[in-house]
């Protein structure tokens, strides 16, 4: 039991501190390439917008990309609205610039993707979510990197816009994700691309799974299957509002941990050919979203009867630091339930709930399954202040 509680503390301590510390460390010694972003060959793209019932964003969304600086580049923009009930087909029909596709049967977002790709006339895509603003200047910065041939995608930053307590802890998680992915990034690469920006070439694209989850990872290891790269452009920036409640984050997250679920079973251990690549996606992936999870319950159970076998000392720290971890957690989630913030309290109410949502989502995929057409998480509304 013993040994069990030091390789899941060891995972745990690997997956979130210990591996972030490694790749900064090798980061420091890594020749930084230069990026010359005025010298743009790969300059017709095509943004897709997969679009469902999203009236109450889509006009926002149409003007933000309708402002894009679009210097030297031939633009072609997609929405894609299939099933969509509400207005939004009438909205985007006003702009007849934009490219409308849309059918009366939702059959999920991989479908409606791989629809849109295929409808697509140029050679670099570009897929982004219809709730998410990006900066002006996004493209120029993304694009140059394809200049690169054996940079198959480019990434852009998502950040959350830290507005009321659930959207502060769902920024801090994201500092921390931007801060991951640049590192990878100026090392080799980042195992997936976030998926409010995404930019890739079109030649790479290998249609998508109809049944699944978390589209955007496994369009990243399609990519990195083939033998190319992806790069993080901090540059580039999606901005997404938060969701309206905790309860909303909660549905969003267990639908992430059943898709992570749905992940690790079709690409197993060791996805890639390269062993860094499945390093890191094992540490950042199957340790984080599959392990980590369950290890956090069983390290506090094992802890317990370890110490009550034992009486260490040791283990009775152990014990200590976690009940007051989780009373800690306790505190910033009633706190959340009264909308304040503090941030001491923020950083593992978030980490415990993550976790559990995770958990609840492997769960719930292993026992009853997870439709693809899932109810959307209701989000606080965008703007540009």
């Amino acid at each position: 039991m013993q040994f069990i509680f030091w390789v899941l503390l060891a995972l745990l301590f690997h997956s979130y501190i210990g591996y972030a510390l490694v790749m900064y460390i090798i980061g420091l010694f890594r020749k930084q390439q230069t990026i010359i972003h005025t010298n743009i060959n790969c300059n017709k793209v095509s943004i897709i917008i997969p679009a469902y019932n999203e009236v109450l964003v889509i006009e926002q969304k149409i003007k933000n990309l309708l402002l894009l600086n679009s210097n030297q580049l031939q633009i072609e923009i997609i929405f894609i609205t299939d099933g969509s009930t509400d207005n939004s087909i009438n909205i985007i029909n006003n702009y007849p610039q934009i490219k409308l596709l849309h059918q009366p049967i939702r059959q999920g977002k991989a479908v409606a993707i791989n629809r849109a790709v295929q409808n697509a006339t140029h050679s670099i895509i570009i897929i982004t979510d219809a709730n998410t603003l990006i900066n002006k200047d996004a493209l120029l910065y993304m694009l140059p990197h394809f200049n690169n041939k054996n940079i198959g995608g480019v990434s852009g930053e998502k950040r959350i816009m830290a507005k009321g307590a659930v959207g502060i802890s769902e920024s801090l998680y994201w500092q921390y994700e931007s801060f991951m992915k640049k590192t990878e990034s100026s090392i080799h690469s980042v195992i997936a691309g976030a998926g409010e920006l995404f930019a890739f070439r079109k030649e790479l694209y290998k249609p998508l799974q109809e049944n699944l989850l978390i589209d955007d990872f496994m369009l990243s290891a399609s990519i990195l299957q083939q033998g190319y790269r992806i790069v993080y452009e901090e540059k580039a920036i999606a901005t997404e509002p938060p969701s309206t409640s905790l309860l909303q984050e909660a549905n969003r997250k267990v639908r992430i941990g059943a898709g992570a679920a749905q992940a690790m079973k079709i690409l197993g251990f060791f996805p890639y050919k390269n062993s860094a690549l499945n390093f890191q996606y094992q540490t950042r992936r199957v340790i984080r979203w599959i392990i980590g999870p369950i290890a956090l319950p069983a390290l506090l159970i094992f802890n317990y009867f370890i110490f009550h076998q034992t009486q260490s000392s040791l283990f009775y720290y152990f014990l200590y630091i976690q009940i007051v971890f989780y009373c800690m957690a306790a505190l910033g989630f009633l706190l959340q339930l009264l909308r304040i913030n503090l941030k001491l309290l923020t950083i593992p109410f978030y980490f415990v709930f993550m976790n559990m949502c995770m958990l609840a989502g492997i769960i719930k995929y292993s026992v009853v399954g997870q439709s693809v057409n899932w109810r959307k998480a209701q989000r606080q509304e965008i703007s540009h202040s």
